[in-house]
């Protein structure tokens, strides 16, 4: 029993210190982005800015196309009785 509450303690502490430092660590980035003006980050944000644009520049929309017939069905109708009349 008194070895179930010493792990269970001992986890207990890992776990607020992992806590603790996590937010910590985001507070510190915070401050350094906000107060200093030091972004870390900046690097990596133009790389995925870059990629959305080119993304956007290779997606073209597509061109309608409407189709003009040569022979359409007057000009048929048309030669098919000046045939007949020949």
């Amino acid at each position: 029993m008194i070895i179930r509450q010493m792990t269970c303690k001992s986890f207990g502490y890992i776990a607020i210190l992992f806590v603790v430092v996590i937010i910590s660590f985001f507070v510190i980035m915070d401050i350094l982005k906000y107060c200093f003006g030091i972004d870390p980050t900046k690097n990596e944000l133009e790389k995925i800015r870059k990629r959305k644009r080119t993304k956007k520049i290779i997606k073209r929309k597509p061109i309608i196309q409407k189709f003009i017939y040569v022979n359409t069905l007057q000009q048929q109708s048309s030669t098919n009785e000046e045939a007949i009349n020949v």
